[in-house]
Formats: structure tokens, sequence, C-alpha cells
């Protein structure tokens, strides 16, 4: 009986070599349609990030760009259903939910979505703006090493960020303290209750509490009662909080080119694992540190 060969360095480089030019074939010249949700910095940052991903793989996308802020929905909707494209990458909230609603088969990856547990479907899966508590812990205790009790307000849309934050912080010995409120008019009352314990304040994503003036009353406070107050990107920061998180928008996009990427290679997006950021930026107010 003869006996199978051993495989050999130069074998598994063969292997390969074949392997890869199998994926290339699946890949190059793939039809992308990209809808943005509008024409915001960040959106362009996470498509720069995602064409660089497959232009540093040698790879040629056919590509289709839409803009939600200058072209109607259903013109959109009608034209990918024309193109039939291989995969759907969208940017943003609203893009995401167009998609959600009328694309069932085509494959999509949604990124620069705060809350993307609402866009589950079979043929999607994403990349979302969600910083994993543990990490934001981590920089919380690094940047500011005293802090022990952290404050937080959070509405019943956000119970699953409160959950995660609360478990971040019994596994880094902190202590969560939280009020639930419904709307932004109740914030005034739900910080005079935790304002005198707190060493910090943690903002959230959450648009049913944080609009402009409870954040102004929010920041103010934070001054006045001299604790710092964390917010969620470079915009709060230069408000008056004392430092914020930001995603690296452009490593957004490469991770949703890696998914896009298995995608293509024949992998059905309902068993790709949905990503939360890698990279994580921060931004300091030297004048809020000063005053506080």
């Amino acid at each position: 009986m003869r006996k199978p060969l051993p495989i050999t360095k130069f074998t598994a480089i063969a292997l390969f070599l074949i392997s890869f030019s199998q994926w290339c074939f699946a890949a190059d010249g793939a039809a992308v349609s990209v809808i943005f949700s509008s024409d915001i910095a960040p959106y362009q940052q996470a498509w720069h990030g995602f064409k660089e991903f497959f232009e540093q793989r040698d790879t040629t996308l056919k590509v289709y760009q839409y803009n939600l802020k200058h072209q109607e929905p259903e013109a959109i909707y009608s034209q990918i259903k024309k193109q039939k494209p291989n995969i759907i990458l969208t940017l943003g909230s609203n893009a995401s939910r167009l998609v959600r609603q009328r694309i069932t088969h085509t494959p999509v990856v949604c990124s620069m979505v705060l809350n993307p547990e609402e866009l589950a479907g079979s043929n999607i899966t994403w990349v979302s703006l969600s910083i994993p508590a543990i990490m934001q812990l981590e920089e919380i205790k690094r940047l500011l090493p005293q802090v022990k009790k952290i404050g937080m307000i959070y509405s019943p849309s956000t119970l699953n960020i409160y959950t995660e934050i609360l478990q971040a912080c019994k596994d880094s010995d902190c202590q969560l303290i939280a009020r639930k409120i419904s709307t932004g008019e109740e914030i005034s009352n739900a910080l005079n209750d935790i304002s005198r314990e707190i060493d910090c304040f943690l903002m959230i994503p959450d648009t049913e509490i944080y609009f402009p003036k409870a954040v102004e009353y929010l920041l103010i406070e934070g001054l006045n009662e001299k604790f710092p107050v964390i917010g969620l990107s470079s915009y709060y920061t230069r408000a008056g909080a004392l430092f914020s998180f930001e995603c690296d928008y452009r490593d957004i996009g490469a991770q949703a080119g890696e998914i896009a990427l298995k995608i293509l290679d024949g992998q059905n997006p309902s068993d790709i694992l949905p990503a939360k950021p890698r990279r994580v930026r921060f931004s300091l107010n030297l004048l809020t540190a000063k005053h506080i």
C-alpha cells in the first residue's frame, strides 16, 4: 500500500497559495453597496478604514455609494434591488434601520451604530460603537486611580448598558452608584441624590435622557460639586467634561472590512459574532482638570 506523502514546508506553502488564490477569486471584484446615514466626518473615517482594509490586500471592490441625506430611501432600495450586490455596508443607525426593514437576503454589515441589537436578522451582523465596559473602567482607573465610586444615570432603554457596567465595576473593585430615570427632565433630582457620594460621573449613550439642556446641567453640576464628568466624545470634552472616550472610527471601518471578508469568503452573517470597538481614544480638558 502506498504511503501518503509527508507535508513539507513546500507543500504547506503551496496549499496556502491555493487557498489564498481561491479567496482572491471570491473577494476581488465583489460588488458592495455602501449606505451613509449622513455626511458627518466619523462615517467618512470609518469608510476610509473599510477601503484601506481591502486595498492592503490588493483587492478591488466594485462600490456603489448612497447617502440618506441626499437620496430618498425608496430610490436607494430600488437601486440596490437592481444591482444585487454581494454585500451591503451601512454607516450609522438610519442607514442600518432602512436595510433592516427592506433587505432580507443580501448579507449586511452594519457599522457606526450604538444599539445594534435592534437590527438583528439572519442576514445581518455588525460592529457597534459601544465601548466595552471593562475597557472604560480600565481607562478610568488608569487616568483617575483614586476613583472608587462611579455615578451613572440611565433609562429603561439602556438597562443592558447599566448591567454591563455594574458587572465591570464589581470586577474592578469599584462601586457603581446609579439612578434610573425616564426622561432628561428628571436628571436634576437624580443627580442631586448621588452627586455628594461619587468620585466621578460616567455618561452613557442614551438619547432618552441626554439632550443638550440635560447635558449642560450635568456639566455645570460637575464643576460646582467638583466631580469629573466622563463624556462620550471630544464634543463633550470641549463642553466641560474632564475627559471623554471615543472610538477609533477608522478602525471600526477596518473591523467591518474583516467581517465583510468572512462573508465574501462564504460565511453566513448569522454565524459571525458582532464586534465591539477594540481601539479607544480619549480627549482631556485641561481647564476642567485645573478647576476640579
